[in-house]
């Protein structure tokens, strides 16, 4: 997974090619796949709070972001 901060890039970016700045990602729909429970940011040198503190959750676009959940196990 990638630090928080990758994500906030990725959204100033896409703020400014799209001319809008009220709405997260500039009002594109970005897909994100993973466990973010499961899966943390590599910091080097860093204690469990840096870990913790660079995670996508606590980001300020996670308030804006929707959890989908899968309803069927499709590993067969």
């Amino acid at each position: 997974m990638q630090s928080r901060f990758t994500y906030q890039a990725l959204d100033r970016t896409m703020r400014d090619l799209c001319d809008d700045d009220s709405k997260p990602f500039g009002g594109r729909t970005i897909v994100f796949g993973g466990d973010f429970q499961q899966t943390l940011p590599v910091v080097a040198g860093g204690s469990h709070n840096d870990v913790i503190f660079h995670s996508l959750p606590h980001s300020y676009l996670w308030q804006s972001m929707r959890v989908l959940n899968l309803s069927l196990n499709l590993r067969l």
